[in-house]
């Protein structure tokens, strides 16, 4: 195996020109490009051999037709013994490695929220180093769907799967036009993140208005009525698996309990970031239970 992995081009280039290294030395069973072809490849077997073995401490002695019979067995060797000096050397540190998560994962965060319960935590440490890994600023959606419990004890639990599996047809690939990251589905909800809060609110007005212009020809019962709200801020992205923050819990409020159908609600964060929108008109709608702040209903058509 590691005479493949020492000399990956040369057996290219022995199956190419009939040469063999069995005796090490080249030949060609042609005749004519014996002595050419021979040279040459053995010129390069010994640069390669010579490369390879140079971080071992090895040096080649004797011909290179010596190097080239014995080469690959003396790094056969030498790698062996690497190999078991490293494993003898540090056994503990290779074994730690194998189960160490050095991932933007769910699983690393909630390892830091352990070592920030112990006595003693230095927690505003702990803190920094959880922003310094999964902190990013992003515009955050949340969607809903509006009449969610009214409509299922009306119609039935299918029927209102049935409208949640409309929805996904018909909003998820604007959303993939917008540059959208599907963070979360639960439920009739969306979680949804942007880079920029103007693709985030031009994504919005464009899911609305695809679904008013299908509600259009549907019966009351089979309308996707969707709620939408946005914030904008710094939060914690676990990867692609969820997202943690304000301005998350302040656009699901907005979106999940504040917000009627066709309306798309916005953060006051989210709003700042919207100034120079001079497309656009907001109401104040006054704060909610998570904070003083104003939030803004946006004005379209």
């Amino acid at each position: 195996m590691l005479d493949d992995f020492v000399l990956p081009g040369a057996a290219r280039a022995r199956h190419r020109l009939g040469v063999g290294l069995d005796d090490g030395r080249a030949h060609h069973r042609d005749g004519p490009l014996r002595r050419t072809a021979g040279l040459e490849l053995e010129q390069a077997l010994t640069r390669r051999l010579e490369l390879l073995a140079r971080p071992f401490g090895l040096t080649s002695v004797g011909s290179r037709s010596r190097l080239l019979g014995h080469g690959a067995g003396v790094l056969r060797i030498a790698a062996a013994t690497l190999r078991l000096k490293h494993d003898q050397a540090f056994p503990a540190y290779s074994a730690a490695m194998q189960d160490r998560d050095l991932k933007v994962s769910e699983d690393r965060l909630w390892a830091l929220i352990e070592e920030r319960c112990q006595a003693g935590a230095d927690t505003k440490q702990i803190d920094q180093r959880i922003w310094d890994l999964f902190g990013e600023t992003w515009a955050v959606m949340f969607t809903d769907l509006s009449g969610f419990s009214r409509r299922v004890e009306q119609f039935g639990i299918i029927h209102f799967l049935q409208i949640i599996h409309e929805q996904r047809k018909l909003l998820l690939p604007i959303v993939e036009r917008h540059d959208g990251l599907l963070i979360k589905e639960e439920g009739d909800s969306f979680l949804i993140l942007f880079r920029r809060v103007a693709r985030a609110l031009d994504c919005g007005l464009a899911m609305q208005r695809a679904c008013q212009k299908v509600n259009e020809r549907r019966k009351p019962e089979e309308q996707i009525l969707l709620c939408l709200g946005i914030g904008f801020g710094e939060i914690l992205r676990i990867a692609d698996e969820d997202a943690w923050g304000r301005e998350v819990n302040s656009a699901s409020k907005l979106g999940e309990d504040t917000a009627t159908a066709n309306e798309i609600l916005v953060t006051a964060a989210a709003h700042a970031a919207l100034a120079g929108r001079g497309d656009i008109k907001f109401e104040g709608i006054g704060s909610t239970s998570l904070g003083p702040e104003e939030n803004f209903r946006v004005l379209y058509t």
